[in-house]
């Protein structure tokens, strides 16, 4: 699967995918245990990979160092602490995730409460187009399928390494009326299909370089933040719904939160409107900050035009509070 269109081709099945399938098997039966065993489970889990086995991986060192970025102000101990509870969380999610493969519409309405969903249901009412300015938080996929049972959702889609959980994961999306495209389709194709009132999920909040980007500020740090949403919203004449949606560590529900429009956006000037797109991300981040992908390498874009700050941090040339 190539994730270019929306029809979803037959599961892997070959040999190499067997360990694959025994883990999602393993996992859908973690999923039904009861919230308090998952919660024990993640935090025990959270707690060897951070503190021993996984201390010194990439991905720890990366949450680290945003950690450090974001709250400068936290002492040691305190970014420690929200390391750990961000891995719990994160772990709890995925123990959850099996409920978007296999549970039905009903259960999962039941599972999900929405916020705000009629300031996009008027904004459809009067003809205008509206896009969600997505959050990347651990129980994402959860609020956008919960989102498809009301609304024709579009958005963009990054495959997953393993085959196995691209193809659950793409069949959870597509299997109440989310349509995927890949990275990269003609930016024609997505003025139009917004034109139409399809709602499109758009999450800038990764870097993907400087060359599609502008620098703008990100919790105190310049970050390369893609200039193309507000291209979009100008061509579209689009509403603009910052969206996120977190997971319930007590009850195993979702609330996907969706906030007033961006004002007075975009105003055609790229700084100025990455600033907006920044600010809200933001302020949906500082809500929950145990709930955000900190693993995302959010800063690695260097304004001066230097290698990665992830590596200039670990060469001691960098502070990771004064990126």
């Amino acid at each position: 699967m190539d994730g270019k269109n929306s029809a979803l081709s037959a599961p892997p099945l070959g040999p190499r995918t067997w360990a694959s399938w025994f883990g999602a098997f393993l996992l859908t039966l973690l999923s039904i245990l009861p919230m308090v065993l998952k919660r024990g489970l993640a935090k025990f889990l959270s707690t060897s990979y951070t503190k021993h086995f996984g201390r010194n991986s990439r991905h720890v060192r990366t949450v680290r160092i945003n950690l450090s970025a974001a709250y400068p102000e936290q002492c040691e101990e305190q970014q420690t602490e929200l390391l750990h509870e961000y891995f719990t969380t994160l772990l709890l999610a995925v123990m959850q995730m099996p409920h978007t493969w296999w549970r039905s519409k009903g259960t999962l309405q039941k599972l999900t409460r929405i916020h705000g969903l009629e300031q996009i249901e008027q904004a459809r009412r009067n003809g205008e187009p509206c896009i969600l300015l997505i959050t990347h938080t651990v129980a994402l996929d959860a609020g956008l399928i919960a989102l498809s049972f009301d609304l024709p959702m579009i958005g963009f889609y990054k495959p997953f390494n393993d085959p196995v959980v691209d193809w659950l994961v793409r069949r959870a999306r597509l299997r109440f009326g989310g349509e995927p495209f890949a990275r990269g389709t003609g930016f024609r194709e997505i003025v139009r299909r917004v034109k139409q009132h399809d709602v499109l999920c758009y999450l800038c909040d990764e870097d993907y370089g400087p060359k599609l980007s502008v620098f703008a500020p990100f919790f105190g740090h310049q970050k390369a933040t893609l200039a193309m949403l507000p291209k979009i919203a100008k061509h579209t004449n689009a509403k603009v719904f910052p969206m996120a949606t977190y997971l319930n560590t007590d009850t195993g529900g979702y609330d996907v939160c969706i906030e007033p429009a961006l004002a007075n956006y975009p105003k055609n000037e790229p700084v100025t409107d990455a600033i907006t797109i920044n600010t809200a991300i933001e302020k949906s981040i500082r809500y929950a900050p145990h709930q955000y992908l900190w693993k995302l390498q959010l800063f690695k874009s260097c304004p001066h035009g230097k290698d990665s700050r992830y590596l200039q941090v670990a060469r001691g040339e960098l502070d990771a509070k004064n990126l």
